[in-house]
């Protein structure tokens, strides 16, 4: 089982990417949203029950992906600035690593105002139910000001690590780029 965690600001491009990762190379597309809008039909956002069941069903998800041998591409908006931020991503890394599976991380980057014009568009609003407030440049700017989206280069793990610009990248190169770094194969499209 392979495992590729698309980690970005938010914006950056990590669920359209992923997409192309998925749809070209063989794997299965879990982008953030899909919890996160499940658990919120429940439960309000950033309340407990929200949070643990989030973290609850993401664990879930890889643990039967690992175990049924499905590779995943997951993305993840992770604010390095926040302490134990990626104890999540430990777990769902070792948990395929357990499984005999490989961990990929691909870090996503691209300037605010980039991201900012993307951030409105009807493709990425239609890839999440909340895309209200989360859809404004002020609310981009609001938290880049609060948290840091950039690993700098320095993830806590020694998985193989990929850090791509997309400012100017159509999601199928930023794919290809991927897959070269990694050695993904191409899969025929059904």
């Amino acid at each position: 089982m392979r495992l590729v965690v698309i980690i970005g600001a938010p914006a950056v491009g990590k669920a359209t990417v992923g997409r192309a990762l998925a749809d070209g190379y063989g794997f299965r597309l879990f982008h953030n949203h899909v919890s996160l809008d499940a658990v919120a039909s429940v439960f309000d956002w950033g309340t407990a029950p929200f949070d643990r069941l989030v973290g609850e069903f993401r664990q879930r998800v890889v643990e039967e992906a690992a175990s049924s041998e499905v590779d995943l591409v997951f993305t993840y908006v992770w604010a390095f600035s926040e302490p134990g931020e990626g104890v999540s991503i430990g777990r769902y890394r070792e948990t395929v690593l357990r499984a005999g599976g490989t961990v990929y991380f691909v870090e996503l980057v691209a300037p605010l105002e980039v991201r900012a014009e993307r951030n409105g568009m009807a493709s990425r609003r239609a890839m999440k139910a909340r895309s209200d407030e989360a859809s404004t440049p002020a609310w981009l700017r609001q938290i880049d000001a609060k948290y840091s989206f950039e690993s700098g280069g320095a993830l806590p793990f020694p998985d193989p690590y990929l850090r791509l610009d997309t400012t100017e990248m159509e999601p199928e190169a930023a794919a290809e780029a991927i897959a070269r770094a990694f050695g993904f194969e191409q899969v025929a499209r059904l």
